[in-house]
This record gives structure tokens, C-alpha cells and sequence, in this order.
């Protein structure tokens, strides 16, 4: 993996899997950074480019899905905007699948670039937080509120926000209400980035 300018997509989509070292923060996005991601996505202008930060990864290993292999990367820095932008492509896509307007094999593909790969997910969290980011945001099975942890409880606040966020949208909608969720997976994939690969952690902490 080279450093570099690059896009949302094509940091994600791709035989990888992201992991958050347990050396690093649970999930800690409040409302006001969810409000501002959303505010930069609705606003933004498909034509124009938005600079979305420096993502660190450290390459961690393969692992392997059934007959897929997947390289396997520590995000070193980065993992809160990439959980956060994940949460929101889930409930796009979501939204999609409810509108029913026959396109279910390229929201699968979407499904698998972007967030699972039959069982591979394509992000991995720390502790309890990883099977309730799996089952609860990605798979969509509920959880008692009483058994969510502080992490797990901003994870579920980031999926309601923008559950929300989008029927919010709909109902403002006079026209196609699936271009507007198709643009914002596209303002998504094209977020501007600057990916830096590290060997090693000193490297890193530099």
C-alpha cells in the first residue's frame, strides 16, 4: 500500500480488512462531529473535493475467508472517521434496499466493498464493541439498551442519527429520493484522504 492523495474508496474497497489496535480509543463520536460530517456531505458539491484527513495504517498480517485471502491493517489513526462513515453508508444503503427499485445486486456489491464479505467484516472493533458494531450496526439484530457499554451506546446514537438524519430528508423529497442516497454514497467514496502506510509503531508514534 502506497502513501498518498487518495479516495475514500479506494482506501476500503479491496481484499483488506481494518482493525483498531487495543492500544487505541472505543468509539467516541458525540452528536456535534456527526452533525458536521453530515452537514459536509448533504452541502458538498459532487463536483468539488473534500479533504477528509490523514489515515495511518500499519499493516498486520492475512487472514483468510474461506477461499479469500485479506491483508489485514492496524488503523493507527483514523479509526473514528472510518467507523463514523461506515455507520453512515450502512443506513444509506439500507434505505436503498427499502425503496426496492431493482438494483439489489449493486447494493450487494456496495455491501461487500464496503462493509462485510459474506462473513469477513471489513472493519473489526475493540472488545464487546466489535460484536455489537457486527450484530447491531451492520446486521441489523437489536440489543437491550441495558447491556450497551459507553462506547456501544455512542455506536447505536451514530446509526439513529443518521437513520434519522436520512428519513428526514425523504420527507422533504418531492423527486427521487434514491439519487439523493446514491450521491451521498458517491460524495463518500470520493472523500479526499491522505493515506500513510507505517512499518512500524515508532515509526507511527513519529
Amino acid at each position: 500500500m502506497e502513501k498518498g492523495i487518495v479516495t475514500f474508496k479506494d482506501v476500503i474497497i479491496g481484499d483488506r480488512i481494518f482493525q483498531v489496535p487495543i492500544d487505541k480509543r472505543n468509539y467516541s463520536w458525540d452528536k456535534g462531529k456527526l452533525e458536521d460530517l453530515w452537514n459536509d456531505l448533504k452541502y458538498l458539491d459532487e463536483s468539488k473535493k473534500h479533504y477528509f484527513g490523514t489515515i495511518l495504517l500499519k499493516k498486520a498480517g492475512e487472514v483468510k475467508h474461506g477461499l479469500k485471502t485479506f491483508e489485514k491493517y492496524d488503523i493507527i489513526d483514523g479509526q473514528q472517521r472510518i467507523t463514523s462513515v461506515l455507520i453512515f453508508l450502512r443506513e444509506i444503503i439500507s434505505h436503498l434496499k427499502k425503496l426496492d427499485k431493482g438494483n439489489e445486486d449493486e447494493l450487494k456489491k456496495l455491501e461487500e466493498e464496503y462493509l462485510k464479505y459474506k462473513e469477513a467484516y471489513k472493519l473489526e472493533l475493540l472488545g464487546d464493541d466489535d460484536s455489537f458494531y457486527r450484530d447491531y450496526v451492520i446486521d441489523d439484530i437489536e440489543y437491550p439498551d441495558a447491556t450497551l457499554t459507553p462506547s456501544q451506546g455512542r455506536l447505536k446514537s451514530a446509526k439513529l442519527f443518521i437513520r434519522n438524519k436520512l428519513e428526514e430528508l425523504k420527507d422533504l423529497k418531492t423527486g427521487a429520493f434514491d439519487k439523493d442516497l446514491i450521491d451521498l454514497i458517491n460524495k463518500i467514496g470520493n472523500l479526499e484522504i491522505i493515506r500513510y502506510p507505517v512499518s512500524t509503531d515508532a515509526e507511527a508514534a513519529l
